[in-house]
């Protein structure tokens, strides 16, 4: 590709003009003039509009024509893992490493296959590899993060979510992030604190609306917890997890019968639920030590 059309594609990236690159992209690779940064824009292109088949097809077709292309291999595994294939993901990351172990996306990659497949310890190692190689830590210490709190460490899940949120402190995955790990510590006031910061940024979330509101239940405030979980049902009717902490907000207010009718809808939803059998036992227990 001349210098011209590099520079060109370069600007119409920083434009965000994507249409346009990605033709620019194409026209190369027909003429056969693409060298590995048409490639790679390409497939970002792709994997940036969750193209996962076309992403797969062209690394594929990269392979074929050279099956020691590095980037094409990472490509792949990019488009297995988000076809629900972290296993083959696995794979051509590995073969990429294999090619170029010292390119710290393809370490951040691999990780994030092995985080799909539950393999929490080798992810953090390959986590750890790509932050020595330099890799963009914004997405690496949230993943890391995300793999720290599942192998039962949230004070360090704690600092990288932190770490993170210095760079980008409006981002409200990471501030849940940050609540779910300090909730696992234990410090259910820091998670509310956390929680509220991520709702004002997306004030419509199911989801956070019900952290809040079990955050304030754990805090034991109760009556403040009720809005925000009836208002996450009003969104979502079948959020098993809201009707059982909804339950257990009114318990603690001895709002006996109503805690006991969320707790039937819980079961109707999933019947194999297990924490809404247990609150439904202790509902009923307290109902009939009131009723004795």
């Amino acid at each position: 590709m001349c210098s011209s059309d590099l520079a060109e594609l370069e600007t119409l990236l920083a434009q965000g003009q994507r249409d346009a690159a990605e033709a620019l992209c194409r026209r190369r690779l027909e003429a056969g003039t693409a060298g590995e940064r048409v490639r790679t824009a390409l497939a970002s292109l792709l994997g940036g509009t969750e193209r996962w088949q076309e992403l797969q097809s062209f690394a594929e077709e990269c392979l074929a024509r050279d099956p020691q292309d590095a980037a094409a291999h990472n490509h792949l595994g990019i488009a297995r893992q988000y076809q629900n294939d972290a296993a083959g993901a696995v794979g051509h990351h590995r073969r990429a490493l294999a090619l170029r172990g010292d390119h710290a996306p393809f370490w951040l990659n691999l990780g994030n296959a092995q985080q799909r497949l539950g393999q929490f310890e080798e992810a953090i190692g390959c986590y750890e590899r790509a932050r020595a190689l330099g890799a963009d830590e914004a997405p690496l210490l949230r993943n890391l993060g995300r793999a720290l709190l599942e192998t039962g460490a949230p004070e360090a899940a704690v600092e990288r979510f932190q770490q993170a949120l210095a760079s980008n402190p409006e981002d409200p995955e990471l501030l849940n992030d940050l609540g779910q790990a300090h909730i696992a510590c234990g410090d259910a006031a820091r998670a509310l604190e956390a929680f509220r910061q991520a709702l004002s940024l997306r004030p419509d979330d199911p989801d956070l609306q019900c952290n809040v509101g079990c955050a304030l239940q754990q805090l034991r405030q109760n009556s403040a917890a009720l809005p925000y979980l009836q208002r996450v049902l009003e969104q979502r009717p079948a959020f098993v997890e809201a009707w059982n902490n909804l339950a257990v907000a009114l318990q603690h207010l001895d709002r006996l019968p109503e805690a006991i009718d969320h707790l039937h809808r819980a079961l109707s939803l999933r019947p194999d639920y297990a924490d809404g059998y247990a609150n439904l036992a202790r509902s009923e227990e307290h109902t009939s030590e009131l009723q004795s």
